[in-house]
């Protein structure tokens, strides 16, 4: 996996960037005039069809693009009698729908249920999200709300498609393509968002305002200093393409020294991504993410120790390269918000990273606000749970509840932003602990191909879903699409690794 870059870094991958590209424009014209977006809907999902009839991997593919750069997935929506139907609830029945009728093997799959040991723990996994959904409904729980809470699961059902599309080198390569691309866009997307309200295009702002927050892309916030805070859920992939990235580059510095590695042009390649990644994630502003990275850094350290336990002497060219990394993206975010053309409307104050530290924004009183009573909440059934919908009132500071009408700030919900024990109130101690096994399963899969060809990408994977849990924690993604279909990537990579060593 040393040398594949070349065949990363291609023609092919701006392609897929401009037609990403052309994707959102689309879905920003059909945010103007709302009558487009169920036009694009069928349009966009006729096609899906089409590429999955020709080639289940190209249908893949586009899943996962959506995944990468949707964040909830309402890019594009049908607008149904009380429900918009999100385009990524579209493009996975129609993937879906196509595998049952054209790919499906009803034995092969019974085959690998009775012999794969993390099929079979999904499968009891799933188990207990239809005992969620029982319990749910038992408790007399909104259907609605039983519903929204229990339906990011759903994409577990790519689980076997993810199995049948992975199975050699050339598809690793392929996903890895349609990964960079939609991170590498989703990266200049951020950039883009910041330079545009922190240099007074009024004109464009509230459009890009309103379209990012009604599509639920992500959350623009002002953060004082002349700073937006710009947070796209989706960016959990950039984060962990710091990792994969990172480790590339410091297997790299324990063959090469520095003065050639500056000047090799793929180095130089994954140096510039590198940079620009970890500035995106500063951008975000999300201490989530950050937990989840420094998380990343310690493994990252441990891996390093690891590579160089012969050659302490050349230990300090990867730190080094990864300093230089992290001081470049400071200086790039800054860069961005004073940026000289035209007049920035403020400048980025050096109190600003302190006060993010040192002081509550209302995202996290919130968060401290409704942990108690979750936990309170918890203790009258936490072995199953009390199913999904499950609603709980807490008080919260966000601007947009606590208000005139409001100004205690009450707000009732089915989401919290305590992901493990979100999944306790939904499924029970004993769900989670599945889970958990689950996953388990994955990262032992991951730790057992080690030493095969893949080993870069595999560890880089490993990193990532460690960062990945921590940030569960605070920002749920392991019941959500998002770090589900990570789950299912790394868990079909790793099965390749298996199968090539």
């Amino acid at each position: 996996m040393r040398n594949i870059l070349p065949n990363i870094i291609n023609k092919n991958l701006w392609k897929i960037i401009l037609a990403i590209f052309v994707i959102e424009i689309f879905s920003l014209i059909s945010f103007k005039f709302a009558v487009l977006s169920s036009i694009f809907f069928i349009l966009i999902l006729i096609l899906v069809a089409l590429f999955t009839l020709y080639k289940l991997e190209y249908g893949l593919w586009i899943a996962l693009i959506e995944l990468m750069i949707g964040s909830y997935g309402y890019l594009f929506y049908l607008d149904l009698p009380g429900f918009k139907m999100p385009i990524r609830l579209g493009i996975f029945l129609v993937i879906i729908l196509i595998w049952l009728i054209k790919y499906f093997n009803l034995s092969k799959y019974i085959q690998l249920l009775k012999k794969d040991r993390l099929i079979q723990n999904l499968a009891v996994f799933i188990i207990f999200i239809v005992i969620g959904v029982i319990t749910g409904i038992l408790q007399q729980n909104d259907l609605k709300s039983v519903f929204f809470d229990f339906n990011g699961y759903l994409y577990f059902g790519l689980f076997f498609i993810f199995l049948d599309v992975f199975k050699t080198k050339q598809q690793v390569i392929n996903f890895l393509k349609i990964s960079l691309a939609s991170v590498i866009y989703l990266t200049l997307k951020v950039f883009l968002t910041l330079y545009i309200f922190t240099h007074g295009f009024i004109w464009l702002t509230d459009l890009f305002y309103t379209w990012i927050r009604d599509t639920k892309v992500g959350e623009i916030t002002w953060a004082g200093a002349g700073f937006f805070r710009i947070f796209i859920q989706s960016q959990i992939f950039s984060l962990i393409a710091i990792f994969i990235t990172a480790v590339f580059i410091i297997k790299k510095s324990q063959t090469d020294n520095l003065k050639y590695l500056l000047k090799n042009k793929n180095f130089q390649l994954i140096f510039g991504l590198i940079i620009i990644l970890q500035t995106s994630i500063l951008i975000s502003f999300s201490r989530s993410f950050w937990l989840g990275g420094g998380v990343g850094i310690l493994f990252l350290s441990i891996y390093i120790i690891y590579l160089f336990k012969n050659q302490l002497k050349k230990i300090y060219r990867p730190i080094i390269i990864l300093f230089l990394g992290a001081l470049a993206s400071i200086i790039l975010m800054i860069t961005i918000v004073n940026f000289p053309l035209p007049k920035p409307s403020s400048a980025l104050g050096s109190d600003f990273l302190k006060n993010r530290f040192t002081t509550g924004d209302a995202a996290a009183s919130s968060r401290w606000n409704l942990l108690p009573i979750l936990l309170e909440h918890n203790k009258n059934n936490p072995i199953l749970g009390t199913g999904f919908g499950t609603e709980i009132t807490y008080q919260t500071e966000d601007p947009r509840i606590k208000n005139e009408n409001n100004p205690q700030g009450w707000y009732t919900t089915f989401t919290f932003e305590w992901g493990y024990l979100d999944t306790i109130t939904e499924i029970g101690i004993l769900g989670l602990f599945v889970y958990l096994i689950f996953i388990a399963q994955i990262l032992y899969l991951g730790i057992k191909s080690f030493k095969t060809h893949y080993s870069l990408l595999n560890t880089g994977l490993l990193i990532g879903l460690m960062a990945l849990l921590i940030t569960h924690a605070f920002s749920p993604y392991l019941n959500h699409p998002l770090g589900i279909g990570y789950l299912m990537i790394a868990a079909s990579i790793f099965q390749v690794n298996k199968n090539s060593s």
